[in-house]
This record gives C-alpha cells, sequence and structure tokens, in this order.
C-alpha cells in the first residue's frame, strides 16, 4: 500500500459515503488523487458535481485543472517547503544538537468548478 492516498481510495471513501443514509453535500479530500477518485465514484452514481455534491481537493496538482470539472484545490508552495526541509537537515547535519525549526507555510484556496457557492 502506498504512502500516499491514490485515486482508487477516494473512489473507494466516496463510494462509502454515497451508500449513508444522509450522503454529505459537499467533501475535502486528503489531496488531489483522492479527490479525483471521489469526482469519479459521484459521476459513476449519476450524481452531479457541484449541485449533488462538491469536492475539493489538496496538492493543486497539474491535473487538478484539466479535469471535468476542474477540481477546487489547496495550493501549498512545495517547492519552498522542500528547499527549506533541505535547508534544515543540512543545519541538523552540521550540528545535532541544533533545535528542531519549524514553519508555517501559507496556502492558496484555488476555486474551480467542482464547489458552488452555499444556496
Amino acid at each position: 500500500m502506498p504512502g500516499y492516498s491514490t485515486e482508487e481510495m477516494g473512489f473507494a471513501g466516496m463510494t462509502e459515503l454515497l451508500r449513508l443514509k444522509k450522503r454529505p453535500t459537499a467533501v475535502f479530500a486528503r489531496n488531489d488523487f483522492t479527490a479525483i477518485g471521489a469526482l469519479n465514484a459521484i459521476k459513476q452514481a449519476g450524481l452531479r458535481i457541484p449541485e449533488d455534491i462538491a469536492v475539493a481537493g489538496y496538492d493543486d496538482i497539474p491535473l487538478a485543472s484539466h479535469i471535468t470539472p476542474a477540481l477546487t484545490t489547496v495550493r501549498q508552495p512545495t517547492r519552498e517547503q522542500g528547499r527549506l526541509a533541505a535547508e534544515f537537515l543540512l543545519q541538523r547535519i552540521e550540528d545535532r544538537e541544533r533545535p528542531r525549526q519549524e514553519k508555517i507555510f501559507d496556502c492558496e484556496l484555488i476555486i474551480r468548478q467542482s464547489t458552488t457557492p452555499i444556496r
């Protein structure tokens, strides 16, 4: 099993949610691959996105803007995260007594067609 959530996991999870007596009107997936799986399960069930169920993901992978409907997602600064993680690691290698460092990054909500304003 991969260390990240996949499209297949999103499809399976959404299929379970669609079986609920009171199904959700919106889903926020842990990443865009999972959200794409959820979109496919919703479409297969004959439901409309976002009219019946809105979907949002996380990561803003390149595919997110090219699927139908285009996926609302949260963009995070992955290059800056990677650069800073490498910098922190090199600093710890040079000085093992150096205290751990933390950094909070700003994210950006990218609104596309898989969500709609609350009615």
